[in-house]
């Protein structure tokens, strides 16, 4: 919608325009963005009972942005939104219980609000339905229940549900294994920028495992990926990788480089390398 006729139906007093518009506000969408503009539209808007306007002031409470933070505040709009089907708002609940944020940790209401979301199509939710049957977190383990859930999640291309369900596949955990199976949905879940899916992908062209050829130039090329998104495991395999020139030509300064980066972030083998480095 143009931004003028929003604007002009949201002074109007239209509660999805007054939505919208916070919406805008909030990411500076066609619009110089304003945290403090968006929390006044959500406010009128949810004054009115629409709720994306309770949804949006759970979110604005939650990061502090146009008002002070509060979790304690946005828990409670994100129940009154979740009470009343609002998928987004199921789903920050369904979080908040399973990390104990803005409330006490409850695993098992964490599993209710994610199951209502994901029985509304809710891939994000799905996936975390399906983490906590396989783990065993507030409902009885059920790994087929697990991969149920994940499969669903990977079918509408969540990453993190592509990647579970192909680590599922790879362990033959809940279905029967199949290696080639697991590396088609790491490539999905890679091309999508999962870091632990580039990761194993990486591996995985290093052994030629999965119906992939060894290809150790494909395999820095993953590690590459994943270390550049911050992951400490990938930085050091790929400092490994140019320390003796796999994939990639020979770079002892990038060598180096990279496996700061990975012990900087705690990673026990590039803290271990580097000491033992210093040693000889």
């Amino acid at each position: 919608m143009d931004i003028e006729k929003l604007k002009i139906e949201a002074e109007q007093g239209n509660a999805r325009s007054q939505c919208n518009l916070a919406a805008r506000y909030a990411t500076g969408f066609g619009v110089k963005q304003s945290h403090a503009k968006a929390f006044e539209l959500y406010k009128k808007s949810a004054k009115q009972g629409f709720l994306g306007g309770f949804y949006g002031l759970g979110v604005c409470y939650a990061n502090g942005e146009g008002t002070k933070q509060d979790y304690c505040k946005a828990i409670e709009w994100w129940v009154k939104a979740a009470e009343q089907g609002h998928i987004d708002a199921q789903v920050e609940l369904g979080q908040s219980y399973d990390k104990g944020i803005g409330v006490k940790q409850d695993f098992e209401k964490a599993v209710m609000w994610n199951k209502k979301a994901a029985e509304q199509g809710d891939p994000e939710a799905q996936f975390n339905l399906g983490n906590f049957y396989e783990n065993g977190d507030g409902v009885d383990k059920d790994l087929d229940k697990a991969v149920y859930w994940y499969k669903k999640s990977a079918k509408q291309r969540n990453a993190c549900g592509q990647y579970s369900l192909a680590c599922c596949y790879s362990d033959g955990v809940g279905v029967e294994k199949c290696e080639v199976t697991a590396v088609g949905l790491f490539i999905k879940s890679a091309k999508q920028g999962d870091t632990d899916a580039q990761i194993n992908l990486a591996i995985r062209y290093e052994r030629g495992e999965g119906g992939l050829e060894q290809d150790h130039g494909k395999a820095a090329e993953w590690y590459i990926k994943a270390a550049e998104q911050g992951s400490a495991e990938a930085q050091y395999f790929l400092a490994c990788k140019y320390e003796f020139g796999e994939g990639v030509r020979k770079n002892k300064k990038r060598a180096l480089m990279w496996m700061q980066k990975s012990a900087e972030q705690g990673d026990e083998d590039a803290i271990k390398h580097l000491k033992e480095s210093c040693n000889t």
